[in-house]
Formats: structure tokens, C-alpha cells, sequence
């Protein structure tokens, strides 16, 4: 003889087990509509940025529980701070815009659990962005020949891949300062007749050049005009050579000008442009 099992249920058993999945707290239901509020703090890494200009350096900005999990679908806003670098926020990388030293970070603005109003979570790190590295140094305005007991000013400028890095520190050397000694700033003394190379490093990239001394041939110079007068506003064209003892000019003879006898007379009433 078949039989059957019959289980029946009072009516208050039922609306007890329909009544049990919604006794949740209020803030478990407010996480799970605002995914905001699962949020603990924000992430960001590496706790210091270095990149060069134009170069991209990955960064994470990640907004996380209390555990530390993410929590991928917060309302998460990455910003950059400065001007020295820009931040992609899709790929997560820092972009080099300038040099300098800048921000990166991430916020959010979440409700506060236990009353009205907001909350702002943030966290940031510093970026310091690098100037390309030099790649070549051109020597500008080279002197083969320097006359013993002159000096001149020595000028070079170094390059990265990208530009001219008028940032960068140039240093000059010479092989024999006893020959030709370089100053600072990259001015060269003509010591004695010889020869030496003049050398200039910026970031571990060098350029050199040959320079010889010969006999200084210079006896007088020559300023022409010898006398004038202007007008408050006129310009006035000089020139100056140098003579050897036949009163033939010496080509390569660098002529340095000054004035003298202003005194009284205000700082920037006379100015001279080479």
C-alpha cells in the first residue's frame, strides 16, 4: 500500500519565512544600493611617482573596503593637481608634462552612515617629473686659434631627443690649464702658446674641441668714432680692432667694451649691445 508524506505549514511559520531575508540593518541596504558606502579609503601607489617628460609611469588609484578589497564600481574621481603632469585615468598612468613636482590622487564623496550630510574620502602622491636626459652636447662658436694673455667666452648647449635642454648644467675642463684654464661660466684664459682640448659635460655626455695659444700680436686697439654726441634715444654705432705692431687688424681678436665716467648718472642710462 502506497503511502504520502503531507507536511503543512501554519499561516504564521509562512509569513515568518517570507519576513526573514528582509531583516536586514538599514545600512546594509544602503551599501548595497550606494556602492560608495562600502568605501574605507582610497589607494594609491606607488607612494612616490618619478617619470620623465613625455614618458607614461602606471599608477594605481583604487578605492577599497574595509578588508582592502576594491571596490570596482565606487564613484571614484582621479584628478591631478599641477601643470607638471596629467594623469590618464582610463589607462592609469601619469603623463611627464614639465618638469617640476606635482600631485596625483583620488577621491570620493560618500554619504555619512551614521547621520545627514557628506563625507570626502581622499589620498595622493607626489609625481616628480624629469627633464629628458641629455643625449648630445653641440659646442657653439668654437675658437681653433686663442692669442696668449686673451680670454673668451665659451658657449655650448646640450640636447635631449626630444629638445634643447636649456636647463641642464653644462661643466667645462681643459686637458692643460696651464695652457688654456676655463673659468666659470665657461669663460677660457690663453695661459701660455700650446695646444689642449676644452671639454664640455653636462649628465655624463661629453663634447670637446681642440683650441691652440699662439703669440698675442696685439699691440693697440682702435675704437672708432673716437669722439661723438647723441640724443636722449639715438643709438650709437661703435666698433673696436685690434692692431698688430705693422697697424694691421688681427683677425679672431675678441674685443671686450665697458664704460667709464657714469658715475652720476643713472643705472640704466647707457646700456652697450655686442
Amino acid at each position: 500500500m502506497k503511502r504520502r508524506l503531507v507536511v503543512l505549514f501554519s499561516l504564521p511559520l509562512a509569513i515568518a519565512a517570507v519576513l526573514i531575508p528582509l531583516a536586514v540593518s538599514p545600512e546594509t541596504l544602503l551599501a548595497q544600493e550606494n556602492p560608495d558606502m562600502r568605501v574605507m579609503r582610497i589607494a594609491v601607489s606607488p607612494d612616490t611617482v618619478r617619470v620623465h617628460v613625455g614618458e607614461r609611469v602606471p599608477v594605481d588609484i583604487v578605492a577599497v573596503d574595509e578588508d582592502g578589497n576594491p571596490v570596482p564600481d565606487a564613484d571614484l574621481l582621479a584628478y591631478s593637481n599641477g601643470a607638471e603632469a596629467s594623469l590618464d585615468p582610463i589607462a592609469s598612468e601619469v603623463i611627464g608634462v614639465s618638469p617640476g613636482e606635482t600631485t596625483v590622487g583620488g577621491r570620493i564623496r560618500r554619504p555619512v552612515p551614521e547621520g545627514p550630510g557628506f563625507q570626502t574620502l581622499r589620498a595622493s602622491v607626489t609625481v616628480i617629473v624629469l627633464p629628458r636626459p641629455v643625449e648630445r652636447i653641440e659646442i657653439e662658436k668654437a675658437p681653433g686659434r686663442l692669442y696668449a694673455g686673451t680670454r673668451t667666452q665659451l658657449r655650448a648647449r646640450a640636447y635631449s631627443a626630444a629638445r634643447v635642454r636649456d636647463d641642464a648644467i653644462i661643466e667645462w675642463s681643459s686637458s692643460d690649464p696651464s695652457v688654456v684654464e676655463v673659468g666659470m661660466g665657461g669663460v677660457a684664459y690663453a695661459r701660455s702658446t700650446g695646444g689642449a682640448r676644452l671639454t664640455a659635460t653636462a649628465e655624463g655626455v661629453e663634447e670637446s674641441i681642440a683650441v691652440r695659444v699662439v703669440p698675442n700680436p696685439i699691440e693697440r686697439l682702435v675704437v672708432e668714432p673716437r669722439r661723438a654726441s647723441v640724443q636722449v634715444g639715438e643709438v650709437l654705432h661703435m666698433a673696436g680692432r685690434a692692431i698688430d705692431a705693422d697697424g694691421r687688424s688681427v683677425l679672431g681678436a675678441d674685443v671686450d667694451w665697458s664704460w667709464a665716467g657714469l658715475s652720476d648718472q643713472p643705472y640704466d642710462a647707457v646700456w652697450l649691445e655686442s
